[in-house]
């Protein structure tokens, strides 16, 4: 064997090595300052994963009402994702809770909570949403917030930096 073969022989595998060890060093400071850009824990690696399967859980909140308006509460969907709602009368008004009574549902500006609203009603009978105060209720162009009977309304709330919060309501009809 030459010398030009055993140096190669040699320093490839080194300058491999070498290479590998910096590259992840290069990797793990730059995934450290992004853990600690998010309230991580340094040296911990926090980044995006991927999830094949999320469930989230949430319970239900069911009203009975012959009133014709009705509010509901925070505590009524503090951990509740979906609200089955029962008038008992031709129509009725469901005015969700004051935004200032939300604020350990939804905390933080930017945060987001999804909930679905069902006119459980056993009579042809329709449920209006109404915003809490300070709320700003905005609807599908096209739509409108009167729920009909056996139809969901599903309601997106999203808090502002001045605390206040974007409702956005969808409602979805039977398709069978």
């Amino acid at each position: 064997m030459d010398t030009k073969t055993i140096l190669t022989a040699i320093i490839s595998p080194l300058i491999i090595v070498f290479g590998i060890y910096f590259a992840v060093q290069n990797i793990q400071v730059s995934m450290d300052g992004l853990a600690d850009g998010l309230g991580g824990v340094p040296g911990v690696a926090m980044y995006p994963q991927s999830v094949t399967t999320f469930t989230e859980g949430g319970g239900i909140t069911s009203v009975s009402t012959s009133s014709a308006t009705y509010t509901l509460t925070a505590s009524q969907i503090d951990t509740e994702n979906y609200v089955e709602f029962t008038p008992l009368g031709e129509a009725a008004t469901l005015t969700l809770p004051a935004t200032s009574t939300m604020s350990n549902i939804i905390p933080n500006a930017g945060d987001h909570r999804t909930i679905v609203i069902e006119n459980a009603a056993t009579a042809a009978t329709t449920t209006t949403i109404a915003a809490g105060a300070g709320m700003d209720l905005q609807e599908n162009d096209g739509q409108n917030v009167v729920i009909g009977q056996n139809n969901y309304a599903i309601i997106d709330l999203w808090r502002l930096s001045t605390g206040d919060m974007v409702v956005t309501i969808n409602e979805t009809i039977p398709a069978d």
